[in-house]
């Protein structure tokens, strides 16, 4: 027995060392990944990046814009302009900074390593697409400090004047490296399939959709149109991320009126306005139950932005084609050129939708002509914007109302509040809760120098 026991102890003397040296091993699983694939993480951004597109900032952007209407929970607080510092948190916390911006910061780094500028180039446009829309939110963002984690966990606001340049600086770079293309694409990119001339071609129609940001800030006509003529020629270009039809792959906008049915529902106005028209996008953006116009009616598949396999351009021809025609008419081009450009996007709206060809013309001839002053032809083209958006592109609608002012909306009787002191539309979002508990100092810091930056105080670029 004692020689046994002996003979054990030699045993485990031997093998001490080697146990000794895999100790920390032990907590690594070997049927989980340690190490991302660039393949692996590209779907991930991309799909991250377009649930923001129909998540609770666009939902309340089209209430804001009278597209939506409030019927009951948050959505009437909303609906009246009281929109908080808790509204935006989940947007703020996880759908943006710990979601779709950290993802692409990731994606960039790793690929950087690697010295694959496909995945590195396609971060940045994501990169750049997200805090572009933010900065259009809340004005003044974290983004210089910010994505450093434990080293810096109260980052500075950057200015929205510096974030929309960083916003074109990170653009110029995404084209560079598409066009270089070192390393090439691996998989996961479930837009293009890899297709570098595609993506090149978005990031230009980004550049415009965000320097016509400016515009009342800079002349920003020329340029516009020159990022315009090396963007999209046609829907085929677009960049469309289609969803599933499982529950967890679903649209944001389907996935919110499934979960929560009939506390959003389509604003009865919007729908006079349309029908004030004969405009045949109406049966595809709602449906009239009897009560309500209801843009998500389970399993109807005709209402194009409420159907769980959405397929959702980041940028629609469409809004280049209004882009063009508004850049057009501030240049001082012809009217035929303008109305050229105008009619294309009605007709590239009319084809998102799937719209029969008869209809649509009908529609542009009764309604595609501009006339009147320079003042008067560019409010019918926020006009028109404003129905093609619809949908998918609530952010960029309200953009053009705070910079353009069109279309003319009468703001809610009961909009004033202390968030709203002036009544008015909102002009932007308050800054979130978990920041104002956690990043107090550059929150008030930022708000001081937005005149308390409350939703009635314009951003620095629609001023």
């Amino acid at each position: 027995m004692k020689r046994f026991l002996y003979m054990l102890l030699a045993v485990s003397m031997l093998t001490m060392p080697t146990s000794c040296g895999d100790i920390t091993e032990i907590n690594n699983d070997p049927t989980r990944l340690s190490e991302v694939n660039l393949s692996l993480m590209a779907p991930i951004v991309l799909a991250g990046h377009y649930r923001n597109e129909g998540s609770n900032p666009t939902r309340v952007a089209g209430i804001i814009m009278q597209q939506y209407v409030g019927f009951d929970a948050q959505q009437v607080d909303y609906t009246q302009y009281f929109i908080g510092e808790d509204a935006m948190n989940n947007y703020w916390r996880t759908g943006l900074y710990a979601g779709s911006l950290k993802d692409a910061i990731v994606m960039i780094e790793k690929a950087q390593e690697e010295g694959n500028t496909f995945y590195s180039a396609l971060g940045k446009l994501i990169l750049a697409n997200g805090i572009a829309d933010a900065a259009s939110y809340f004005g003044d963002i974290p983004f210089s400090e910010a994505f450093k984690g434990t080293e810096n966990l109260k980052p500075a606001y950057d200015s929205q004047e510096s974030v929309y340049s960083a916003v074109q600086g990170l653009l110029d770079e995404a084209i560079a490296e598409f066009k270089e293309n070192a390393g090439g694409h691996l998989g996961g990119d479930l837009v293009f399939g890899g297709d570098t001339d595609a993506w090149v071609k978005t990031a230009y129609a980004l550049k415009a959709r965000y320097l016509m940001h400016l515009q009342k800030r800079q002349s920003v006509e020329a340029d516009v149109l020159n990022f315009l003529d090396q963007s999209l020629t046609s829907m085929a270009d677009e960049a469309t991320f289609t969803f599933g039809t499982a529950e967890t792959e679903n649209w944001t906008l389907a996935k919110f009126g499934r979960e929560r049915p009939n506390t959003l529902v389509f604003n009865p106005g919007f729908a006079s306005r349309l029908e004030a028209t004969s405009d045949p996008r109406l049966n595809n953006y709602a449906k009239f139950d009897g009560t309500s116009w209801q843009y998500w009616v389970l399993g109807d598949a005709d209402l194009i932005w409420g159907k769980d396999n959405a397929a959702i351009p980041l940028v629609s021809f469409a809004e280049v084609s209004f882009l063009r025609a508004e850049a057009l008419l501030r240049s001082g081009a012809g009217d035929a050129e303008v109305e050229a450009a105008f009619q294309a996007g009605i007709q590239a709206s009319m084809d998102l939708v799937g719209i029969p060809a008869d209809d649509a013309a009908a529609y542009i001839a009764a309604n595609g002509s501009l006339s009147g002053s320079t003042e008067a032809k560019l409010e019918q083209i926020m006009n028109e914007a404003y129905i093609a958006y619809y949908g998918h592109n609530f952010h960029q609608t309200w953009a053009n109302y705070r910079r353009t002012g069109y279309p003319a909306l009468t703001p809610n009787p009961n909009g004033t509040s202390g968030l709203n002191p002036s009544g008015v539309i909102p002009r932007r979002f308050l800054y979130v809760g978990s920041e104002t508990q956690t990043n107090g100092v550059n929150v008030q810091a930022a708000r001081d120098r937005q005149n308390g930056a409350l939703l009635d105080a314009p951003v620095w670029a629609f001023q």
